[in-house]
């Protein structure tokens, strides 16, 4: 038996649990601080990991510095940058509008990490490309799962690989007492907005199949099934144009409908509303997805994407630069789930 988190009803409860505790704390306050983010509610999880969030924002906002003129890589100026640093987190200032989205970030790291730390730790740790040096900095920000996290982390070698990862995650795993018992923690959110605990978790029933009958079921599937030649068509660009409008129009009408909603149920239903920047709103799952499926992997290309879009000032310019230079060069088939659902993260920082 196999357990996995339930990725879409998480991220519906972060987005509304987000909501509801912003507009409690913000009622009374015009601005949150630092001190305050550490308190904010009773998941130490979640309020650690909206600082580690911020912290993330600022390391790309380091790269946003980066001259022609000057040598960002010299020791004396990258030891200032950590300075800075410092000197910021101790200064932490958010308004409402911007905490929000890392609330909502952190809460959904959080359900995620709490319940499958194994898997969270690789894509955080091992796909994401991460200095090991970086990574050890954000031991601090765990705060559940700590021993088998810090075990992980220090162990961990500059050239570590997804296998040798794994490996070690599944030794360090079968000693119980490396984890918090995850039932209270869960039962924490229900407290904050309720939801069962159950809702977040998915348990699969793993089935093996002999290999004389995955071979025998391949060959039965050869003879009975009969693949026709593939014809390569090139749509016009009338039909492409068409379509890409389709797709964000859809995309919005959707959106609109969910908007006039006003209440979010305990049920953990979406409202997904206005972002203010596309980066911070695209969950660390998704995030691997578009990169794996529609950047073949690249994610420097997908960060200079995400960039260009964000500095466009209406949806129109935005699907221009997605008709014109995305879609022609990664052959994005706009009839697939992950191509719509990037559009959609998209058109939100356009209502």
């Amino acid at each position: 038996m196999s357990v996995r988190v339930n990725l879409p009803k998480s991220e519906s409860y972060s987005v509304a649990l987000a909501e509801k505790l912003t507009s409690e704390f913000f009622s009374n306050n015009l601005t949150i601080s630092g001190s305050q983010i550490v308190r904010f509610c009773k998941i130490d999880q979640v309020n650690f990991f909206v600082l580690k969030v911020l912290m993330d924002k600022w390391k790309e906002e380091t790269t946003k510095l980066r001259s022609p003129y000057f040598d960002y890589e010299n020791e004396d100026v990258k030891n200032g940058v950590e300075v800075l640093l410092n000197i910021l987190s101790n200064h932490i200032l958010i308004k409402k509008e911007f905490f929000r989205p890392l609330l909502q970030k952190a809460i959904y790291e959080s359900i995620i990490y709490i319940i499958n730390p194994k898997e969270y730790l690789k894509t955080e740790l091992v796909q994401s490309g991460q200095s090991l040096e970086g990574l050890k900095k954000n031991l601090k920000f765990f705060k559940v799962h700590k021993r088998f996290s810090e075990s992980i982390i220090n162990k961990l070698k500059p050239d570590t690989q997804e296998n040798e990862f794994n490996e070690m995650a599944s030794l360090y795993s079968e000693h119980s007492d490396y984890f918090d018992p995850i039932q209270p923690i869960l039962e924490q959110f229900s407290s904050l907005l309720v939801i069962n605990p159950k809702e977040f978790i998915i348990e699969e029933q793993v089935v093996h199949l002999k290999v004389e009958e995955r071979k025998e079921e391949s060959s039965s599937i050869k003879k009975s099934v009969e693949i026709p030649p593939v014809l390569e068509t090139t749509p016009s660009p009338t039909k492409e144009n068409t379509t890409l409008n389709q797709t964000f129009s859809r995309t919005q009408l959707t959106l609109n409908d969910m908007l006039k909603q006003q209440n979010v149920s305990s049920s953990g239903m979406h409202v997904k509303s206005k972002i203010f920047d596309i980066k911070s709103a695209i969950p660390l799952n998704q995030k691997f997805i578009f990169i794996s499926e529609l950047f073949a992997g690249h994610s420097g290309e997908y960060e200079a994407a995400l960039t260009e879009l964000n500095n466009c000032s209406e949806l129109e310019e935005a699907k221009q630069i997605l008709k014109d230079k995305y879609l022609p060069k990664w052959k994005w088939d706009l009839n697939k789930k992950t191509v719509q659902d990037f559009f959609e993260i998209v058109s939100r920082k356009f209502y």
